[in-house]
């Protein structure tokens, strides 16, 4: 578990298009002694699931191209701010 400004985390959602980042991220996270959890995609359907999957203990890495796969309806730095 990580402390950052009095809040506990435990958990890192790995947001990217490209698997094999995921794949890297997942091994840094791991060495943090946090658990990894890579996001496969996020479609318009899929958006407001995982939204309501945020849990307070998780911190989100984000890649910020994420449109151009077709992995998620949108850029990175608008499904930050909307996090």
């Amino acid at each position: 578990m990580l402390k950052i400004r009095n809040r506990q985390i435990e958990r890192v959602l790995i947001i990217d298009d490209d698997p094999g980042a995921r794949d890297s991220y997942e091994y840094l996270i791991n060495d943090m002694d946090l658990i990894p959890s890579k996001i496969e995609n996020i479609r318009n359907g899929d958006l407001e699931n995982f939204f309501d999957s945020i849990e307070p203990t998780d911190a989100i890495l984000c890649d910020f191209h994420l449109k151009k796969h077709s992995y998620a309806p949108y850029n990175g730095d608008r499904i930050v701010s909307q996090c």
